[in-house]
Formats: structure tokens, sequence, C-alpha cells
């Protein structure tokens, strides 16, 4: 029962952690567009600077949120991720 819900609670983390990633791929994708479009329409007023910001700080607060100061990751960061996330929800349900 303890392995079963920590298996949840991590998968569960997990489920932030690729939200977070779909976010900033938006983010960039929605950035890039944005960037075009002031750029050939309007270069003199460099406006697209508000929304690179604004929506920055957001995905910077949830990266903050998902992956603490420190978000380094290398090959098969997934499987690495819901490894520790479920060995550190063994551990806190054990204490």
């Amino acid at each position: 029962m303890i392995e079963k819900d920590a298996m949840k609670r991590a998968q569960k983390r997990l489920k932030k952690v690729k939200a977070f990633y779909s976010h900033l791929a938006t983010y960039v994708l929605v950035m890039a567009f944005l960037i075009a479009i002031n750029l050939w329409k309007s270069p003199e007023h460099l406006w697209f600077i508000y929304p690179l910001v604004g929506w920055g700080l957001g995905v910077a607060f949830q990266g903050f949120g998902t992956f603490g100061m420190n978000p380094f990751f290398g090959p098969n960061w997934e499987q690495k991720r819901l490894e520790k996330l479920y060995e550190e929800e063994l551990n806190r349900k054990a204490e």
C-alpha cells in the first residue's frame, strides 16, 4: 500500500514536470511568432518585450516551483526523475 501511494505521488509530480516542459515549448513558439510579427509590422516599437517578460516570469516561477532552483537533467531524465520521486515518496511515508 505504501509503495502504491508513493508511486501515485511520484507520477503526479512527474506530470507536473511534463506540464512545465509543455508550457515552456508553447512559450518559445508563441514568442517567436510574436517577435516575427512585431519586427515585420512595426519594428520601430518593440512591443513583444512586454509579453516576453511577463509570460517569461510565469514560466520561470513555474520552473522554480517544479524543479527548485537547480533543474539539471541528463539523458533518460524522465525515468530517473520518476525513480527518484518514487524513492522520496517511500521515504516520506516511512517517516
